[in-house]
């Protein structure tokens, strides 16, 4: 009897020592400190694992993670150099810049720019500190149908034609500019479209067959939001529908036809490019090609 009653004091031990150690653990979790309100939300997840078969638990484990947003990087920029758009007036640039990346009007210059080998450029100038996102050239590119990349220092570009020197021996000296063989092989056309986007592989196919050196378009119905207007092989200036009777129209030149294509007046009913290039004799071209729109009603003729 005497042993019976000494193991149930021992069992009766052992469990209000289990049971005196899980509280000892379940205030220990408890009195942990709440996070500040001023810090961010965090996802929690909590895991409970079970207690050793000698009473003395693990506890409560806690797994935090912090919702970070991904950083945008910067781009290490002296400029921005945009191509292949040389037609464009230098107020068409700046808008775009402005429109489709993260730079503000006060801090940036666009200056239109000819390198040594011939080939016009514009030149993005940062007036301060900021510097474009990566995301930025894409939008840039797509809304331009331009080639942008970004420009480098003058040591960089020194050093870089250095080492081609070195590597090649040979001077890359500034090409000769193509010239109009006779002014006969000027051709021109024109065509009211109505609706330039839904036609756009129609009308590419049309000029890949007929080749005509310049091209005036007439109710391309291009709106204001859309993106610059494209046509394969041709330099390309153009004007937006705003409805109504302002119906958009465009005004393309040959590219590498010896004619270079800028634009010189634009309104709602017209389109005015200056043409320049020269003859094979050094005779220089310079004329002005006028494309016009005349509504049909007659209260906008009035106006």
């Amino acid at each position: 009897a005497k042993r019976a009653k000494l193991v149930h004091l021992n069992v009766t031990q052992d469990l209000l020592g289990a049971s005196n150690s899980e509280a000892k653990i379940r205030g220990k979790t408890n009195t942990r400190k709440a996070p500040h309100s001023g810090t961010k939300r965090m996802a929690e997840g909590r895991s409970t694992q079970p207690f050793n078969s000698d009473g003395a638990g693990k506890g409560i484990q806690e797994v935090t993670t912090l919702d970070r947003k991904p950083k945008t990087r910067k781009v290490d920029w002296k400029r921005l150099l945009v191509y292949n758009v040389s037609e464009l007036p230098v107020s068409y640039i700046k808008e775009a810049v402005l429109k489709h990346t993260s730079l503000s009007e006060h801090l940036i210059s666009v200056k239109r720019c000819c390198q040594r080998d011939g080939i016009r450029r514009f030149d993005v100038v940062p007036l301060t500190r900021v510097k474009p996102t990566l995301e930025d050239l894409p939008r840039l590119e797509e809304s331009l149908r331009a080639r942008v990349k970004v420009g480098k220092s003058y040591t960089e570009r020194m050093e870089l034609a250095r080492r081609k020197f070195v590597e090649s021996g040979v001077l890359v000296h500034k090409p000769s500019v193509k010239k109009v063989e006779a002014p006969c092989m000027v051709s021109f056309m024109t065509f009211n479209i109505n609706g330039l986007r839904l036609k756009l592989s129609e009308c590419a196919l049309l000029l890949k067959c007929t080749k005509p050196t310049i091209v005036c378009l007439q109710e391309t119905l291009v709106k204001e939001s859309a993106h610059r207007t494209w046509l394969p092989h041709y330099q390309t200036i153009e004007t937006r529908a705003k409805g109504g009777s302002v119906r958009g129209m465009a005004l393309a030149v040959m590219r590498d036809s010896g004619l270079d294509l800028s634009q010189y007046y634009a309104s709602d009913w017209l389109l005015v490019g200056r043409v320049t290039g020269s003859l094979e004799g050094n005779v220089k071209i310079d004329m002005l090609v006028i494309n016009t729109y005349i509504p049909c009603s007659t209260d906008k003729l009035r106006s």
